[in-house]
């Protein structure tokens, strides 16, 4: 029904995952949130970045990818200058200035921003578009960065061993 003199507007929620969440907290600096329902392959066997996350559904093609790298980009203008990436569209992630970018052949959507030193990307193939696009922007929206150290690279994480810790079990007591 119209009536003469007032506005109607229609307000669209954005869309969210309503499904139980977990909480990844990595070591290079970085948590975010995704469904319980998608596998997480935090790719161990990479040594040359501090993080490759890849988040997988038994149900919907396609993965979202979490990256913590090196670059030698001092800022997030910088890193798109040097890639010479055209069309990026100015965005945040984590709270931090970010670029965002389409690619147009692929479809795939990347994230980049660059913290204390290090490139943080989320990027998604979203071969699944509706399902992965949608859980790109929730994931991307609940990252946040945490240990606001330095990343640690997985190739120089020391191992751990039980030399040198004594027989010490837990509690007050020590076990000899």
């Amino acid at each position: 029904i119209f009536i003469p003199g007032l506005w109607a507007f229609r307000i669209s929620p954005t869309p969210v995952i309503v499904e139980e969440k977990t909480t990844w907290d990595d070591q290079s600096g970085f948590s975010l949130k995704y469904p319980k329902s998608l596998k997480l392959n935090p790719h161990d066997e990479d040594k040359e970045n501090y993080a490759h996350l890849e988040l997988t559904s038994a149900t919907h093609s396609g993965s979202l990818i979490v990256w913590a790298k090196d670059t030698t980009a001092a800022t997030i203008a910088d890193f798109v200058k040097i890639k010479k990436i055209e069309g990026a569209i100015d965005t945040t992630l984590g709270g931090e200035t970010a670029k965002k970018v389409l690619d147009p052949d692929t479809k795939q959507i990347v994230i980049s921003v660059i913290k204390n030193g290090y490139l943080y990307q989320v990027e998604v193939s979203p071969t699944d578009g509706e399902y992965w696009n949608l859980l790109f922007s929730d994931i991307s929206s609940s990252f946040k960065f945490i240990n606001e150290g330095k990343a640690q690279n997985k190739a120089v994480q020391p191992e751990t061993t039980d030399e040198g810790q004594g027989d010490y079990i837990g509690g007050d007591e020590e076990v000899i």
